[in-house]
């Protein structure tokens, strides 16, 4: 579904086998919709963009340092998009950029790394919205004095990103970090945070049993287990996929309506993620050497190798050295 200015008509078409919909308004915007089923299968079409097509190990890899970040921003380089149209199926648009975003440097480190704060201060209001609280007139080039730069996501993220990000997802995943970490010594009170930070972000929302149901099961296990779940649930046997669809009866139940959560955005899905993992009585642990998030067995206190490899490496090589000296 699409948003884009001053757009006339039709309302929707088909491109190849994908319905496209397109309606005005202020700016481009693009939502592709997908679901995921109860084991982390993802379906529809930007489905291919997420590893395995599954959301296994996402919310790990999101509350790790360095998966959202900031880089320089070029103001002289020309950005563009495929917009629709449904004739050409796709037709390029570029996008001018604005600066309206001022984010206040706080601090400048040893290493001369340049920290931004928002809110301002540690004194100052919670922040709602840090993309809207720090907006001014948007302008065409960077203000005077000022350090340009946009948000930047890393992998397995940089296929999901939305063309631009916000301070709004990076507040977003300080939050779920700061969340993770308190759930490691109260797990009561980071589900309820957890929970109210989330309401700008999920949502209840409806879809069929067709897409929210079967269509993450053929994702996941392929044909052969989708038969077997239309057979367990349904009471209906097929030898093939089209001759079960074939089935008036099979049609009807999976047109009917199925209540699903709707998440918004990689920080919606992140969100919707971390609020089932402390749902479930799961809290996050660090590592006892680096400080990283790390998650796994109750009994675990240090990083491995897939959760971080550079301190799992120097664990080892701490080890091997001191086997080494005590023999």
């Amino acid at each position: 579904m699409w948003t884009i200015p001053d757009w006339k008509e039709p309302r929707d078409w088909f491109h190849g086998t994908t319905k496209v919909g397109c309606l005005a308004g202020e700016f481009y915007e693009c939502v592709d919709i997908l679901h995921v089923g109860n084991k982390g299968a993802v379906s529809g079409f930007a489905a291919a963009a997420f590893p395995n097509k599954s959301v296994d190990g996402l919310l790990d890899a999101w509350l790790k340092r360095g998966s959202l970040g900031v880089s320089p921003f070029k103001p002289d380089k020309r950005c563009y998009i495929k917009i629709p149209d449904p004739v050409e199926g796709g037709v390029l648009a570029e996008l001018q950029p604005t600066f309206a975003n001022l984010i206040p440097f706080s601090r400048v480190g040893r290493d001369r790394t340049v920290y931004g704060q928002w809110p301002s201060t540690a004194t100052a209001p919670s922040t709602v919205s840090p993309e809207m609280e720090s907006a001014s007139a948007p302008v065409s080039s960077p203000p005077q004095d000022t350090l340009p730069v946009r948000v930047t996501w890393a992998a397995p993220f940089e296929r999901l990103k939305p063309l631009m990000s916000t301070m709004d997802d990076l507040y977003a995943h300080a939050c779920m970090r700061s969340i993770a970490e308190l759930s490691g010594t109260d797990e009561a009170g980071a589900r309820a945070q957890s929970a109210i930070e989330a309401r700008e972000w999920l949502s209840q929302g409806q879809s069929t049993v067709a897409r929210a149901w079967l269509e993450p099961i053929i994702s996941e296990e392929g044909e052969m287990g989708a038969l077997f779940a239309i057979a367990s649930r349904f009471g209906i046997e097929a030898n093939s996929l089209a001759d079960a669809l074939s089935n008036a009866s099979l049609r009807k139940e999976l047109g009917h309506p199925m209540p699903v959560q709707r998440a918004w955005g990689v920080p919606g899905l992140m969100w919707g993620l971390l609020l089932d993992r402390l749902n479930g009585s799961e809290s996050f642990k660090s590592c006892k050497v680096c400080g990283q998030l790390i998650s796994g067995k109750a009994d675990k206190r240090f990083c491995s190798e897939e959760d971080n490899a550079e301190c799992y490496r120097a664990r080892r090589r701490e080890d091997k050295r001191r086997s080494r000296k005590g023999k």
